[in-house]
């Protein structure tokens, strides 16, 4: 004859429950008494079918489909054997103590679980063998720790010196720096960081680009007052007198042509700039041509 197979129960000891639909669907939105309370528990899973409360709610919701716990708490006293659930205490509507007791001969004396219901949540409660049992365990996991750190940075034995026993773990070493040549590093990196070495350099292309740039609104600004002669196009007369004059005027470095002093460039190039023609009186009709 096959024996039975008993069901393991699931450990609900790590869980909360919680249905904020049924509590909505309450008159006050809420737990406000011990009986919502009751009947909201009865919805958990925590509630066990084999309760006296079960039996009484099976037999009279036949008759009665709102019978709960209003009703059933005044039967409860009936039973003498088996085991029930009652509200031992009660602050409505966030806290209510679910007890649940056994009953041997009519007795109801020994308390075998304990649940509370806090804000809408069902928590189970742990025992007091569980909560010494975790404390214990884990208090010893941290000795067993602490031991093995301090067996590990244990000093050998020397008599002529006197070692200290240090718990620490040593400090983590220095982080080196990146030991990557300029040559590994991008061109635009090398360019930054050559710039910002030297920030006090002058920059003399910048200069020399500046001064031409200086000199070439000079000669517009001159053109502009004497204009141009057009009685004869191809007569340039009249410019090679502007810019003769436009050079006297100006330092030898930034002249068209001169070739820097020593210590004026960096290079010692021959800085030769184009020379900018333009006039701003025209007469209609002439054409105005530039020759090489």
């Amino acid at each position: 004859m096959a024996l039975p197979i008993s069901e393991e129960e699931p450990d609900l000891s790590h869980i909360h429950w919680s249905w904020p639909e049924a509590i909505a669907a309450n008159p006050t939105h809420s737990l406000s008494t011990p009986d919502l309370a009751m009947d909201y528990f009865a919805f958990s899973p925590f509630w066990d079918k084999n309760s006296n409360n079960n039996v009484l709610r099976t037999q009279r919701r036949v008759e009665h489909p709102t019978y709960g716990h209003a009703e059933e708490k005044y039967e409860l006293p009936a039973f003498t054997s088996g085991f029930e659930y009652i509200i031992s205490h009660s602050l409505p509507p966030e806290l209510f103590v679910i007890h649940r007791r056994e009953v041997e001969n009519g007795k109801r004396d020994r308390v075998s679980a304990v649940y509370f219901i806090l804000d809408g949540k069902v928590y189970p409660t742990p025992s007091l063998y569980n909560v010494l049992s975790i404390r214990l365990r884990n208090a010893t996991s941290l000795l067993e720790s602490s031991f093995s750190t301090l067996s590990s940075f244990h000093p050998p034995s020397n008599p002529r010196i006197n070692p200290r026993w240090r718990s620490l773990p040593p400090p983590p070493p220095p982080i080196q720096p990146d030991a990557r040549t300029p040559v590994d590093q991008p061109d635009e990196l090398s360019a930054n960081t050559k710039s910002k070495e030297e920030p006090n350099k002058p920059d003399w292309n910048l200069f020399h680009a500046l001064s031409t740039t200086h000199a070439s609104l000079d000669e517009l600004d001159e053109m502009a007052q004497n204009p141009i002669s057009t009685s004869e196009p191809h007569d340039f007369h009249n410019l090679d007198d502007i810019r003769n004059r436009r050079d006297l005027s100006l330092p030898p470095s930034s002249i068209v042509g001169n070739t820097p002093t020593p210590g004026e460039t960096p290079y010692g190039m021959d800085m030769r700039t184009p020379t900018v023609l333009a006039s701003t009186a025209i007469s209609p009709g002439s054409v105005m041509s530039t020759g090489s």
